[in-house]
C-alpha cells in the first residue's frame, strides 16, 4: 500500500514538474518577445527623433524664408514709392524745361 501512495505522489510530482517546465518555456518566449518589442520601440524612437530634427530644420528654413519674403515685400514697396517720387521729379523737370523754352 505505501508503494501505491508513493507512486501516486511521484506521478503528481511529475505532472506538476511538466506544468512547471511548460510555464518556464512560456515565460522564456514572453521574455524573447518583450526583447524584440523593446528593440522595435528603440528603433521607432530613433526614427521619431530623426523626423523631429528634420521638421525643426524645415521650420527654421520656413521662418527664414518668411523673413526674406517680408524683406522683399518691404523693398518692393519702397521701390514703388521711389518710382512715384522719380516720376513726380521728372514731371517737374519737364515742366521747368517747357517753361524755360517758352521764356524769351
Amino acid at each position: 500500500m505505501p508503494t501505491r501512495r508513493r507512486l501516486k505522489i511521484e506521478q503528481i510530482g511529475l505532472t506538476k514538474h511538466e506544468e512547471f517546465l511548460q510555464s518556464v518555456n512560456q515565460l522564456q518566449k514572453i521574455r524573447e518577445g518583450s526583447m524584440v518589442l523593446t528593440s522595435e520601440i528603440l528603433q521607432l524612437n530613433q526614427s521619431i527623433q530623426a523626423s523631429t530634427e528634420k521638421l525643426a530644420g524645415q521650420k527654421e528654413n520656413l521662418v527664414e524664408t518668411k523673413s526674406i519674403k517680408q524683406n522683399i515685400a518691404e523693398a518692393s514697396e519702397a521701390l514703388k514709392e521711389s518710382l512715384k517720387i522719380l516720376h513726380a521729379v521728372n514731371q517737374a523737370h519737364d515742366l521747368i524745361r517747357k517753361r524755360n523754352t517758352m521764356l524769351p
